[in-house]
């Protein structure tokens, strides 16, 4: 995830609201297109495995929500068309935000201030 510091402020300043992260496919694995990352991860090749990456992830970067994995089936990275991230804001079930793909797409100031404006409506 682009800047995790910045997203971890985020978290920080909106304290009502509940953030989600998805661990998806890994975008750099060690057994594929590695570049030198403080993860280090082969690609996941079961649920288990999967999970086991997210949790390097919430160990790392503690402040970023709630980390839920996606299956080894990649049906939420591919809904979203989310690798190698993507924000994405849901009120009541509802999509009302998608950021364009990362990492040239993953925009926090636009999420920001949709999610601001969103807050105001309420």
């Amino acid at each position: 995830m682009k800047s995790i510091l910045e997203f971890e402020k985020i978290v920080e300043k909106f304290s009502s609201v509940t953030f989600l992260t998805i661990y998806v496919r890994e975008a750099h694995p060690t057994d594929g297109w590695a570049i030198n990352n403080s993860y280090n991860l082969p690609q996941a090749i079961s649920n288990s495995d999967r999970i086991k990456s997210a949790q390097i992830l919430k160990a790392q970067a503690a402040n970023i929500g709630t980390i839920l994995a996606d299956a080894i089936g990649d049906e939420i990275e591919q809904f979203f068309s989310a690798l190698p991230e993507r924000l994405a804001i849901i009120k009541n079930g509802k999509v009302e935000y998608v950021g364009g793909p990362g990492p040239f797409g993953y925009d926090l100031d636009e999420m920001v201030e949709k999610l601001e404006a969103i807050l105001k409506e309420n």
